[in-house]
């Protein structure tokens, strides 16, 4: 215990010992968010975890390879899926 000599040196340690408690709640917090965050990549399987560009085998008999963050081609071999990815694609409205 520590040794107090006025009400001002008295308050100056219990903001001391409040900022001291939120910032280990914070920490605590921002572990358990990136160990959630690190169990989900790791079930979500080769659809958010392959490189972009990459066949990667989805389930067996199924291929898939991302285009981007949003955007994936499948496909039921590795020639297949990897020939429609990377197909000219027409983007937006034709007229």
């Amino acid at each position: 215990m520590s040794y107090v000599d006025s009400p001002a040196h008295g308050a100056v340690q219990l903001v001391f010992i409040l900022a001291i408690l939120v910032l280990a709640l914070h920490v605590r917090q921002t572990l358990r968010t990136r160990a959630a965050l690190r169990v989900a990549l790791a079930e979500s399987g080769p659809l958010h975890t392959t490189p972009l560009g990459e066949p990667a085998q989805f389930r067996p008999g199924v291929w898939v390879v991302r285009l981007s963050s949003s955007e994936a081609v499948f496909g039921r071999s590795r020639d297949e899926v990897m020939e429609r990815a990377f197909q000219p694609r027409q983007i937006g409205l034709t007229a």
